[in-house]
Formats: C-alpha cells, structure tokens, sequence
C-alpha cells in the first residue's frame, strides 16, 4: 500500500559556544552543535513480500518492486569543535581545528531505498557521512625579502560502507541477518597542502609569484567500498577520493595589489 500520509520534512538545529584566550597571542574556541532531522525522504518498496503461513507472499502478485516515496527518516548529529590560534612573533602562526562528531539517521536522501519497508528503525544507524575526527592544522611564516611559506595537515577518520547481502531483488539495500547499516569503514584519509609565494615591490604595488600544491606528497586516499557480500572484490576501493582529498594539483599564481 503506498503511503499518503507524506509531510514536509525539516530540521532542528543549535549550537553553542565559546571563545577565549589563554595567554598572550593564544586563543582557544570551543563550539557544541546539535541537529535532528524529521520527517526526511526515502524509498519503500510498498509491494515488499510478507509472509503468509511462513511462506514470503508479494501483497500484489501482479506488481513487482512498488517505489514508494516516504517521509518517515530521521537524522540525529552532535558535534564537539575546538580550535586553537597561537603566533609566535610577527612571523609565525599555527591554526589548529578538530571536530568530534556523530551523525546517525535512516536514509541518504530521497533515493535511498530502505531495506525493509516495515521496519524503516532497521536502518537506523550511522550515516554515510559519519565521520567521526576532523583535524586541520594549518601553519603560516613570513620570511625575508618577502618570502611567505604556508602549509596544512588535514585528517579525516573513515566514512561508514553498507554490508549488502545482493540476493533480494524486492531490496536492493538488504543486508545479511544481524548486520547494522553503516557497519563497515574503510582507511583514514589525509593529505598535505604547501603554498609558496613572494612578495615583489615595485613602486606603490606589490607583485607575489604564487606556486600551490595540493596533496603534496600525492597520497592515494582510496573510497567507494564495494560492500556486496557476493562481489568478488568485497570491501575493497573501487576508486579514489575527489576535491580535497584527491590526486597531487599544483598551481601557478600571480597577483598585483594595486
């Protein structure tokens, strides 16, 4: 039966937090963030098989997997971000960011399809994006004749992967007995950025030469977990992680301040 009770979904959000500094040029943050989702879209297969005399029984015979658009997910997420800033003189500062963080919830958008059309709880667990420790630290120098050097550190722990058992074909996202969504992670990712610039006066303007580079020492950050419990390359990468994470970029830049 589909369901004709949707409503909109929308989230409750807060945070709190403090700043203060510690001694001299060192100053500390502390911030506490909430969220909970309601009402949040998944897929349900409304012509899920139910048993009948112990026998798996489709409700309409005639129809194969029914899509059916429902709004009963739920999302929860805390959060805990500190930060620390220190200079040391005029010519050296550290920045340093960690977050602390759960995220569960029972769908990963309005095209997740759950597991069990009955029972949307046994899919409640850690999302996709769980990511439990960020840390960022990032560091800036100025040297002389104009010289400036700048680099961060950042670290992300493992993202969750669903364990699918790949055998029911009215669930696409059904997984083996007594095995929780979310269940398995893969490798931490990491990866170091260095920026190089000098700064060139000529006149009332000032000329910096600019070279970036992005995952400087090219660190492979591997993602997209196969967890197919039949594949034969079960919880394996099957590619590489994009954007701040992905394959060494270096980049030349020039800027005039006028």
């Amino acid at each position: 039966m589909l369901n004709t009770g949707n409503t909109t979904p929308y989230k409750n959000v807060g945070s709190i937090g403090v700043q203060q500094e510690l001694a001299p040029d060192l100053a500390a943050s502390l911030d506490l963030v909430y969220a909970r989702g309601y009402h949040l879209l998944y897929l349900r297969n409304a012509n899920q098989p139910i048993l009948v005399d112990g026998v798996p029984t489709l409700p309409d015979p005639n129809v194969g997997v029914a899509y059916d658009p429902t709004t009963e997910g739920k999302s929860k997420y805390y959060a805990a971000q500190v930060g620390i800033q220190k200079r040391f003189g005029q010519n050296l500062g550290v920045q340093l960011a960690y977050t602390l963080a759960s995220s569960k919830d029972n769908t990963d958008g309005h095209q997740y399809f759950i597991s069990d059309a009955y029972s949307p709880d046994k899919d409640y667990g850690p999302s996709s994006n769980d990511i439990r420790n960020t840390l960022n630290v990032g560091a800036d120098w100025r040297g002389p004749f104009g010289l400036m050097l700048g680099g961060t550190v950042n670290f992300m722990s493992a993202p969750p992967y669903n364990v699918l058992s790949g055998l029911n074909p009215f669930s696409p996202n059904d997984r083996p007995p007594g095995v929780e969504r979310n269940s398995k992670r893969g490798e931490d990712l990491w990866t170091v950025n260095l920026r190089v610039a000098e700064q060139i006066p000529i006149g009332p303007t000032n000329l910096q030469l600019i070279v970036e580079a992005f995952n400087l020492f090219n660190h492979v950050n591997p993602t997209g977990y196969n967890g197919y419990l039949t594949a034969p390359n079960f919880g394996q990468p099957t590619r590489t992680a994009a954007g701040a994470f992905g394959p060494r970029q270096i980049q030349f830049g020039l800027r005039l301040d006028l």
